[in-house]
């Protein structure tokens, strides 16, 4: 399953809001999404539209260069060690038919920014659906009596959700020069790889460190893992560097490392200028085995390593302290 077309630099899961003036249906719906922090109900949409209206996006900054930290460590560290990340509205369900308000009309006055619009409708109703939906009004619309729509909505917000922090991506890309971005951005397999993480439970929160493609990947109960993902570029330019590192010593001291290098079978950690020019003995030991996924836009390569045992607080800087995804108490309230 492909949840969309576009990586965002970082994703964890924020707070859905439903709306539905039919209590019990409401309290069903809540407690049936998943792939949320949290999850609220209201029965009322007139406060619904006042909460949402008077809501504020508090979004991570993404800055640096080619290279450089697309995320500073103080600020990332600082935004992991806060619940708050989990409070963001991202995904709003609201069902179209409503007293003293359709929900057309209710997704037209939301102005929250990026906030991505499901809509719940009867049968009657999927040909204003359809309309709303390719006006952009709304991400995506489900009959309410679909046999399947509780599984619907939950692959839904998981691909609201994703998509709510790619359009913070595709702002940024459009403020940097194309030719620093990784080829791999786009490539569905590393959306799909990165969608199969957060699905099979591997990780609920991933975030990009730096262009190169290290990424900071955190569960549920804040576990963190380092994934590497490298296009045949990247993963050329790392061998032509370690044959340059190493150019003084005795070929046969390095060889079995540089051809491991050369035939893209092991991938770098991401370490400090001053790590670089360490002792060969030392520089094996941040080079980890290579998988490789073969798509129509060239080789991606990948690996995945426990962060504990990473260079990742030497890059970084620091420790970080993470409030977990499992320490956030949700409320899942109707109201």
């Amino acid at each position: 399953m492909s949840p969309n077309k576009k990586l965002p630099f970082y994703y964890h899961p924020g707070t859905v809001v439903l709306v539905d003036d039919q209590p019990a249906y409401l309290r069903s719906m809540v407690t049936a999404v998943g792939y949320a922090a949290d999850c609220m109900g209201f029965s009322e949409p007139l406060q619904a539209l006042k909460f949402l209206n008077g809501l504020s996006s508090q979004h991570l900054p993404l800055g640096g260069h080619h290279g450089e930290a697309l995320m500073e460590p103080a600020v990332l560290a600082a935004y992991l060690a806060s619940d708050q990340r989990f409070k963001l509205v991202t995904t709003l369900v609201v069902d179209y038919s409503m007293p003293g308000i359709t929900g057309l009309d209710f997704c037209r006055s939301v102005s929250l920014p990026y906030v991505r619009k499901i809509m719940l409708t009867g049968d009657a109703d999927s040909d204003l659906a359809v309309a709303a939906f390719n006006e952009g009004l709304i991400d995506k619309f489900f009959k309410k009596s679909s046999d399947q729509v509780v599984l619907d909505l939950n692959v839904a917000v998981l691909k609201a959700q994703i998509n709510y922090y790619a359009m913070q991506a595709q702002l940024f890309n459009e403020s940097v020069n194309q030719k620093y971005l990784p080829s791999f951005l786009s490539n569905q397999a590393v959306i799909d790889l990165l969608s199969g993480f957060i699905q099979n439970g591997e990780c609920c929160e991933f975030y990009f460190l730096n262009y190169q493609g290290d990424i900071l990947l955190i569960n549920s109960a804040g576990k963190l893992q380092l994934l590497m993902v490298r296009d045949e570029k990247a993963m050329k330019e790392m061998a032509q560097d370690i044959e340059q590192i190493y150019l003084d010593e005795p070929i046969d001291a390095f060889e079995n490392l540089l051809q491991a290098f050369k035939k893209y079978q092991v991938i770098a950690e991401p370490l400090t200028a001053q790590q670089k020019n360490m002792s060969l003995d030392e520089w094996e030991r941040y080079a980890h085995p290579a998988n490789k996924i073969a798509t129509a836009q060239g080789d991606i390569y990948y690996a995945v390593i426990d962060a504990a045992s990473s260079n990742l607080d030497n890059y970084l800087g620091l420790s970080l302290e993470i409030k977990a995804l499992d320490a956030f108490l949700s409320s899942f309230a109707v109201s």
